[in-house]
């Protein structure tokens, strides 16, 4: 993974935690509500894994928010 991938990572990862937090909900449940893996979730959070984009897509969907959000 290249320095921009790393830090594009890293930085999703700080926004899908901060919107799960602010939903109350934990990575099991969000896993169970998107059928991504609560281990792939984490992942994401943690940044060290990037997520695809339709594994993204359904994560979000949890939540009520389209992929833009992390665009921006």
């Amino acid at each position: 993974m290249s320095r921009a991938q790393v830090e594009r990572t890293s930085t999703l990862g700080k926004i899908l935690t901060q919107i799960r937090l602010e939903a109350k909900m934990t990575t099991k449940q969000i896993s169970e509500a998107s059928n991504v893996s609560s281990t792939l979730i984490s992942g994401y959070e943690r940044g060290v894994i990037e997520p695809r984009y339709h594994s993204l897509e359904k994560v979000l969907d949890v939540f009520g928010y389209e992929i833009e959000i992390v665009r921006k």
